[in-house]
């Protein structure tokens, strides 16, 4: 059996922080020197201790659960325990666990439940084996066999003391190393191999006497003196005897190891033929019991009885065999309830172990759908932010496109009219200044004249490069200028405003741009027609501004099937067009049949 704090009484525990951790170590330490009763009320201050944490209050429970168990009190000890290894799975404290399920499955052993016995010592291995608590698994593996050999299963017994054994050595623990020995020799004395057993301690004993462990010492010495007394060894027997007599007096007579060897005392006095010591052995035995239940009180009875058969007290003999009977009949009966109720208790179990199972089933299937969940909606994501950046990406290339059109078509508009100022400047200016040339060579009259038409021409294309700058005046008193002074031979040119402020609310770049809007509509009526008349009107209509420009020389621009040239032949160039988009506006052209031809603007 593990002890879960201060394992040796030799040990003392550091000063405790609380009053609850030193109440703690003072009961381990009772316990260690098997004063359980004495520890008892400490661990039960611990438990109800209101501002002890749950780890310890956990350590509390599961000292309980060792001191009880150590006294034999097997029923009370039961429930703590559980209640031991609850708080352990909940606090997930490896520690307990292992302590915990080793106490559990010596109780169900000790009231008769070896399957209940070993599920606890199989649970505490996982455990152990988890946390490499090497130690652990030895004493388990230990437990183990004990449940095998006293269930008369000896190969497993000791199958599972030799592999306590490996697991002891492993950890260079002696204390274990010399339990699974004290198991094996039970194993070998079961099987009525008495000198083996005996043998399997006796070479060992000097080393576990210099270990110091009074409950080792015990453990061990009790299956060596029985196989010593059965082998008829009885001095060498009788010296162990005397060997152990020191430790025994150091440890409560009603504990299991001193019961132990109290019982192999008296079958030594009968061996020896020692009567009426062994009646008084067997009486000393019968009034410990009272505390402790360790051996069964039908044995102790048949006992009594056989020392008074063989003192000749023949009718007290009889007397205690007649209730040795009926106290083994009674034993047998509880035994049958007993097999019940650890049917049933593994029946409970059986059933908690599935519905954990079912719980599990759905959790992982709960499980499962959160995970496929959380992947759709991870691919929905993907995929929309795929769809967003195509999107985004789309957008940007139709802007990119667009404005590369823009500035395409801008360029393509600059190149024809740097061509178009280039061929007036040629065709116009520079053979007009050669005519003046001429003129002025031969002497005629007629050079200033002349002068003032290049001067005139000259202004044009420059109002057409350039605009008059918008700082020293605005653009009505610009766009007037230009209409009155445009150059158009036998036309009359007018400007009608309706709506000053309309123009006067507009900025410099729309400014600029409207001018360059009427420079290109004015240029395509003189570059492509013979007007009698051009009207430009600028008007405000539900918040937008409205500029048309009207002439009669449509008639002109007339292809051969009806149709009005397009902006190839100089109607609506796309820069102009371009312009009128820039500033979020239409432009639409229209024709009469008497041949008006009617382009309108609304920005």
């Amino acid at each position: 059996m593990l002890i879960f704090i201060g394992c040796q009484p030799s040990e003392v525990s550091p000063k405790a922080s609380t009053d609850g951790e030193a109440l703690l170590d003072s009961a381990s330490n009772l316990i260690a020197l098997s004063r359980s009763d004495e520890a008892l009320p400490l661990l039960d201050s611990v438990v109800v201790d209101a501002y002890a944490d749950d780890t310890l209050r956990a350590m509390a429970k599961a000292e309980k659960a060792n001191a009880l168990l150590m006294l034999g009190r097997m029923q009370e000890a039961l429930p703590v325990c559980r209640l031991a290894i609850a708080d352990g799975e909940r606090l997930q404290n490896d520690e307990i666990l292992i302590n915990q399920y080793s106490s559990c499955g010596i109780i169900y052993r000790r009231l008769g439940m070896g399957d209940s016995a070993l599920w606890a010592y199989r649970r505490g291995i996982e455990v152990a084996k988890r946390v490499e608590a090497k130690d652990y698994v030895a004493n388990l593996y230990n437990n183990i066999a004990v449940v095998y050999v006293e269930t008369d299963r000896f190969a497993e017994g000791l199958e599972y003391a030799d592999e306590a054994t490996k697991w002891a050595r492993e950890a260079a623990d002696s204390v274990e190393l010399y339990s699974s020995l004290a198991t094996k020799s039970a194993a070998l004395l079961r099987q009525k191999k008495y000198h083996e057993a005996a043998d399997a301690i006796s070479r060992e004993f000097t080393q576990i006497m210099n270990l110091g462990s009074i409950p080792l010492i015990l453990k061990t010495a009790s299956p060596m003196l029985s196989a010593m007394v059965k082998s008829e060894q009885l001095d060498v027997a009788q010296h162990y005897m005397h060997m152990i007599e020191p430790v025994l007096a150091m440890v409560p007579p009603e504990s299991n190891g001193a019961l132990g060897i109290l019982e192999i005392r008296a079958q030594l006095l009968h061996q020896q033929k020692r009567y009426a010591e062994e009646l008084q052995q067997w009486q000393q035995i019968a009034e410990l019991t009272q505390k402790n239940q360790g051996i069964p009180k039908s044995r102790i009875l048949w006992s009594m009885a056989d020392c008074m058969q063989l003192l000749g007290k023949t009718p007290e003999a009889y007397t205690l065999l007649s209730k040795a009977y009926a106290m083994a009949d009674s034993l047998k009966n509880s035994d049958v309830d007993r097999q019940m109720s650890e049917f049933s208790i593994r029946y409970k179990t059986q059933e908690k172990e599935l519905q954990i199972q079912r719980l599990r089933s759905e959790k992982a299937e709960q499980r499962a759908q959160m995970i496929m969940l959380v992947w759709s909606l991870a691919l929905l994501m993907v995929v929309l932010i795929a769809f967003i950046v195509i999107a985004i990406y789309r957008r940007r290339w139709m802007k990119q496109k667009q404005e590369m059109d823009v500035r395409r078509s801008y360029i393509e508009g600059l190149e024809s009219e740097r061509l178009r100022l280039a061929k007036e400047l040629h065709d116009g200016v520079c053979n007009d200044l050669l005519g003046i040339q001429m003129l002025m060579a031969a002497g005629s009259d007629t050079c200033n004249d002349r002068l003032a038409a290049v001067t005139q021409n000259v202004r044009q294309i420059s109002h057409e490069l350039m605009p008059p700058s918008f700082d020293h005046c605005d653009i009505l008193t610009i766009i007037t200028d230009y209409v009155e002074n445009y150059p158009i031979p036998d036309c009359n040119t007018s400007l009608q405003c309706s709506d000053t402020d309309a123009l006067n609310h507009l900025g410099p770049t729309q400014s600029f741009e409207l001018y360059r809007i009427l420079q290109e509509l004015m240029g395509n009526v003189v570059r492509h027609s013979r007007p009698h008349y051009l009207n430009v009107t600028i008007a405000e209509e539900g918040g937008r501004l409205k500029l048309t420009v009207e002439n009669d020389g449509a008639a002109s621009l007339m292809t051969s099937s009806g149709d009005i040239m397009t902006a190839a032949g100089g109607i609506g160039t796309r820069t102009t067009a371009e312009r009128v988009r820039s500033m979020n506006g239409d432009i639409a052209a229209t024709v009469s049949e008497d041949g008006v031809y009617h382009v309108e603007v609304t920005l």
